[in-house]
């Protein structure tokens, strides 16, 4: 699917690679999640890793958007469901 393809949280939701401590590989992405909290542009940015697993589970959830499979991967690991 195009809108939660690996190319489009690329091009689209990819801030930086990171790596575990220790490893020199950095496989792991960190997106951002934008939401708006104060009028009239004011917003927050939330930084979300993530890793093909999470969010190809979003996609049997219908999930079609790159900004919210970050968003469900940020309340999920909030809520200890990760």
């Amino acid at each position: 699917m195009k809108g939660i393809s690996g190319e489009t949280f690329a091009e689209e939701t990819l801030m930086r690679n990171t790596a575990c401590s220790g490893c020199p590989i950095g496989c792991i992405h960190v997106g951002f999640v934008r939401e708006k909290f104060m009028e009239p542009n004011q917003y927050l940015y939330r930084q979300v890793s993530y890793d093909h697993e999470r969010f190809l589970q979003r996609l049997h959830a219908g999930v079609t958007n790159a900004f919210k499979v970050l968003s469900l991967i940020d309340v999920t690991e909030k809520m200890g469901l990760t």
